[in-house]
């Protein structure tokens, strides 16, 4: 049931969200950045929660190797119409890809926004570990508990009227654990994309820089 609320949400404001992501807490610019100071030579990527293509497109262009993965059609639509060459409608739980197919697992404004569930984390988790080449990197995006709280509504303006659904703050503690506990040596938690700062209390994102660095 939540999976379908999210697609419908997402699929409802797919032809407005780049708008309306140019007024939000971040750039792309900045965002871009940093996968590129994660990833400095092109190389493959899994964009988990691509959306539009907001940051798949950019690395495209640059000579990365993107597939992208998302609930949506809605939003798939319009990345594949602006030309990204793979991508694929899936949640991820669900997604199947060939194992050690990918130097890097990324999921910006994603992660783990849409469960609460340590059992759904832990096996997303076990998934990035499991598509990754060895020593492979997932970058890893999710709201911050200590600026959104344990639940947040987001609403959000489309042609049609205003959507809505829940997001999930999480403890940066908790994440940590579940991330080593699968196999990944963490690298860097960074708190913010605009400007790039590392977490402190209080900042809005939980970005986690992760390295397999073990078989599961």
């Amino acid at each position: 049931m939540m999976a379908e609320k999210i697609n419908s949400f997402y699929d409802k404001m797919s032809a407005t969200y780049d708008k309306w992501m140019e007024s939000g807490e971040s750039t792309l610019e900045d965002e871009l950045s940093l996968v590129l100071k994660t990833f400095p030579n092109p190389c493959r990527i899994l964009d988990v929660g691509c959306g539009t293509g907001r940051i798949s497109l950019p690395l495209q262009e640059l000579g990365y190797t993107i597939v992208g993965v998302d609930i949506s059609q809605g939003m798939i639509n319009q990345a594949r119409s602006k030309g990204l060459a793979e991508s694929y409608v899936s949640d991820f739980a669900s997604f199947q890809y060939d194992q050690n197919s990918f130097d890097g697992v990324i999921s910006l404004h994603a992660g783990f926004s849409y469960t609460q569930d340590n059992r759904i984390m832990e096996r997303m988790i076990q998934k990035c570990h499991g598509l990754l080449v060895h020593e492979g990197i997932v970058l890893w995006d999710s709201p911050n508990s200590q600026f959104y709280g344990r639940e947040r509504k987001l609403e959000w303006p489309t042609d049609n009227g205003t959507v809505e659904t829940i997001c999930y703050g999480h403890d940066i503690k908790e994440l940590i654990e579940l991330f080593e506990k699968s196999g990944f040596e963490i690298q860097n938690v960074w708190g913010s994309y605009t400007p790039l700062k590392e977490h402190e209390e209080g900042l809005p994102r939980l970005i986690i820089d992760a390295k397999k660095h073990s078989e599961k």
